[in-house]
């Protein structure tokens, strides 16, 4: 795959860019909200003033679901044999305004975007790769949200992991062949089952997960997946209810759920 092609694909799909987004309305380094107080809370607040957020947690918890498309992004590179310098300090956080939904989105920006060949021991350097990225860039990184907003770590993790799922899903739809479907099931694996799970500072892998299976609101025989974790988009101005799938709405409320869904859809 060309260069330019893999770059786009980035951008597109993995919210990672390689300058600055149009419409930029805020960007910070990651070792600035790591390590100064004071940008961070700065960062904390501007983005949730922006979406509206009556609970800090708010901004933990989309930070979360975008940095996982981040994460799997960098799987999206290693199954195409190549990886970039994501540490702390080569990325930066962007808030940019999309017009089109009249939102404010989080994309990432590296500063030095130069790709490297994966080498010919390829399994073990991309273990290796992948411990230090979660090692030293995504865990104090959802440390630093867990102490600034009190959203728990596993949460977090959650959030991430659905996002590697649903990526993962669709990078062995988009396999050409069978070579291709079998290295990213194999990259895949790397990350959920080989990994050491000291890394997250746990005794299990978090994103070594099942997902429990729920029926759609339109259409019974179409299964859906549940979230792992809330996104917490019901703690933002103007919120009326939660997903039909998030996790933690009862069985009474995903029936209300559905009705309101299925009134909507004849209307």
């Amino acid at each position: 795959m060309m260069t330019n092609d893999i770059f786009s694909a980035l951008e597109k799909d993995y919210y990672i860019y390689m300058k600055d987004v149009e419409n930029l309305i805020y960007k910070i380094n990651l070792t600035d909200f790591l390590f100064i107080e004071e940008k961070r809370k700065e960062c904390i607040d501007f983005y949730g003033d922006k979406i509206k957020s009556l609970d800090n947690k708010v901004q933990a918890a989309y930070f979360a679901g975008y940095f996982g498309s981040f994460c799997a992004g960098i799987q999206y590179l290693i199954n195409h044999g190549i990886i970039i310098d994501f540490s702390i300090s080569n990325i930066d956080i962007q808030l940019y305004e999309d017009h089109k939904y009249d939102s404010v989105e989080i994309c990432f920006t590296l500063k030095d975007a130069t790709m490297k060949a994966v080498p010919v021991d390829e399994d073990k350097w991309v273990k290796e790769v992948l411990e230090d990225f979660y090692r030293q860039t995504v865990m104090p990184l959802l440390e630093i949200w867990n102490v600034s907003t009190g959203i728990t770590m596993d949460h977090l993790l959650k959030l991430i992991s659905l996002r590697l799922h649903y990526d993962h899903e669709q990078e062995v739809e988009k396999a050409k062949t069978i070579e291709e479907k079998n290295n990213v099931e194999k990259n895949f694996n790397l990350l959920i089952k080989e990994i050491d799970p000291k890394v997250f500072k746990n005794q299990y892998n978090p994103f070594d997960i099942t997902f429990e299976m729920i029926e759609s609101p339109k259409n019974p025989n179409i299964m859906l997946k549940m979230k792992k974790a809330c996104c917490l988009y019901y703690l933002t101005e103007g919120a009326t209810c939660k997903c039909y799938t998030c996790p933690e709405m009862t069985e009474e409320e995903r029936l209300i759920r559905k009705r309101e869904i299925l009134k909507k859809s004849i209307q």
